[in-house]
């Protein structure tokens, strides 16, 4: 693919990706009663009268640990209108079929416990601009948009600012609606208007959502500076000549099992639920053949989450196998500076790059998709089955590997409490191994999570302290060499499989051997039998001959002096022929 080429396939994405809709967030989700005053149950997103006054009603139970804020969707509609429109704007007459019913929003902003506008908090999707250009003219030049749709969005916030500066109320709202039209488009007058509840750590920033797509920003970068190699490849594909089929190579498939491939962890999970055999393949192939991107296609519920997590398991082998180089833990982070804030000093420490390179980032443009992945790894139950499940049939067979692995998987779990936290559920969590980012309000919360008030005992950072002051050099040493044991002995066992393979695959070889040798000393023992065949046959022929000579008459005396007479001259005839020539040759 060309530079051209490739600059406007990146534009075209880029395009696509700044014209995502925005969708209203927490739509059927709960809030915990928990955590209010009245002690009730109430849905995070609902629809909302504009003359309520939430902040009286919704109030949290216990402002020391908790705040409470809101967010108010205006001009919402349905997602199947955003299609009408665009149909029309392109005159497609196309009967629309299976309409997505999904609740878009025109505008957003953030509101606190008291009713106050929060400042900078507005949202406007850039798809809301673009639609009042195309609804007014048919040239759109997309390159031309980006630059007066922020100056519409500043000049839309700034007026907004002012009609909330004495609070919110109904008037003020249907007021802001109206500015809103003057800046961006709005698909009916008759649109519904949504309100979410968010609840967060007492002292917690307010942050604003980006509800754009999660690479606008980085392709527009992207689109600036240049692609790199990584990326060309992403979007070009592989040659035909690079492409290999494996779903019938055997060979191929074969070569990617071998015990030497496997990796050194895997994700714990019932004996029985082991990767099957393509999800073992691509495992392998990720792991071992060490290239940029690998992608591992398949409709929903066909293990790429399952496959994902023995990923995961072997990268924390990884850098465990990186931090046993080092005599003392405290040698992984290297001091870089010291901020002063408030009369306070807070020393910033980097992760030394050989550790910190064994990282993990799960993103998607299914938003739900990742939270779900990143909440569900560290929930207890995706590591130790419960006794009930290991009493079950199919796990009958390797139960005492279970009940072993329950145990040991106990005593190893890390600040279960804090994992559970980050939760934010009823699920208990085995211990901290990934956490629901991506989103700035995510990042806040699971940094805020992970900090914990000071009356928290078992916020993380706090645990984290306590352990340190208990935690000695001769424990990490023990650990290390626990490590150093465990992974030589599975090392050890995967060489012993290695080993067994490569005899079976020589006793395999001698065994085609044997067969190709088999079966050429049938051929000649065909071939042998032909041939006797045929020299039976022909001493027959040759006996039967011998039988016709003696029974033909012999000549008589004067027969055979005659034959002998011709005979005689005509060899004298053949010399004088030659004589002849040899004398012409003279006379030449």
């Amino acid at each position: 693919m060309d530079k051209m080429k490739l600059q406007s396939v990146l534009q075209a994405w880029h395009l696509v990706e700044a014209l995502v809709p925005s969708e209203v967030t927490g739509k059927g989700e709960v809030l915990e009663k928990r955590y209010f005053k009245d002690n009730k149950n109430r849905s995070r997103t609902r629809l909302v009268d504009l003359n309520e006054r939430p902040w009286k009603n919704d109030q949290v139970k216990d402002s020391q640990k908790h705040q409470v804020q809101f967010r108010y969707y205006l001009a919402c509609f349905e997602h199947h209108k955003l299609v009408s429109f665009i149909r029309d704007i392109f005159n497609n007459t196309d009967e629309m079929i299976n309409k997505d019913h999904k609740t878009l929003f025109s505008f957003s902003f953030l509101v606190d416990s008291d009713g106050n506008y929060i400042k900078g908090s507005m949202f406007v999707p850039f798809l809301m601009y673009v639609m009042k250009i195309m609804a007014e003219t048919s040239n759109v030049h997309y390159g031309e948009l980006q630059t007066p749709f922020e100056s519409q969005w500043r000049l839309f916030e700034e007026q907004a600012q002012t009609i909330l500066i004495n609070g919110v109320t109904k008037e003020s709202l249907l007021s802001i609606q109206q500015v809103y039209r003057k800046y961006f488009h709005q698909l009916s007058e008759g649109s519904s208007n949504y309100l979410e509840v968010e609840v967060m750590k007492a002292g917690q920033p307010s942050l604003s959502k980006n509800f754009n797509s999660f690479y606008a920003d980085d392709l527009e970068r992207i689109l600036s500076k240049g692609e790199n190699e990584t990326l060309r490849r992403f979007i070009e594909g592989a040659s035909a000549e690079e492409r290999l089929e494996i779903n019938e190579n055997r060979e191929y498939i074969e070569e990617i099992l071998q015990p030497i491939n496997l990796p050194d962890g895997r994700w714990p999970s019932p004996v029985k639920h082991r990767l099957y055999l393509m999800q073992q393949v691509a495992v392998n192939q990720i792991l071992n053949k060490n290239q940029k991107i690998s992608s591992v296609n398949g409709p929903p519920g066909t293990g790429k989450t399952t496959l994902l997590k023995d990923i995961f398991a072997d990268i924390i082998v990884q850098r465990a196998k990186e931090m046993i180089q080092l005599a003392n833990p405290s040698q992984a982070f290297t001091k870089a500076k010291t901020i002063h804030l408030d009369g306070f000093h807070y020393p910033i420490y980097l992760l030394d790059r050989r550790i910190s390179k064994y990282s993990m980032v799960v993103a998607s443009s299914n938003n739900g998709a990742v939270e779900n992945i990143s909440k569900d790894l560290p929930k207890l139950d995706e590591v130790i089955r419960s006794s009930k499940e290991r009493e079950c049939k199919e796990e009958r067979e390797f139960k005492e590997y279970e009940e072993l692995y329950a145990e040991e998987a106990k005593e190893l779990s890390m600040y279960p409490s804090s994992a559970t936290d980050l939760l934010g559920s009823n699920h208990n969590a085995w211990g901290l191994f990934s956490g629901a980012l991506g989103k700035s309000d995510n990042i806040a919360a699971f940094g805020w999570r992970l900090y914990g008030s000071q009356a928290d005992e078992n916020a993380f950072l706090k645990q984290l302290e306590q352990d340190s002051k208990q935690v000695s050099i001769n424990d990490w040493e023990d650990a290390v060499t626990d490590f150093k044991a465990t992974l030589k002995s599975v090392q050890q066992k995967k060489k012993d499989l290695q080993k067994f393979h490569d005899e079976f695959k020589r006793v395999q070889a001698y065994r085609a051997q044997l067969k190709l040798l088999e079966d050429q000393l049938t051929i000649l023992k065909q071939e042998h039998m032909k041939a006797e065949n045929e020299q039976k046959h022909l001493e027959e022929q040759k006996q039967l001959t011998e039988q016709q000579i003696e029974f033909l008459p012999k000549p008589s005396l004067f027969e055979r002096l005659l034959h002998k007479k011709k005979h005689t001259t005509n060899r004298a005839e053949k010399r004088t022929e030659c004589y002849y020539f040899t004398f012409e040759g003279r006379r030449k």
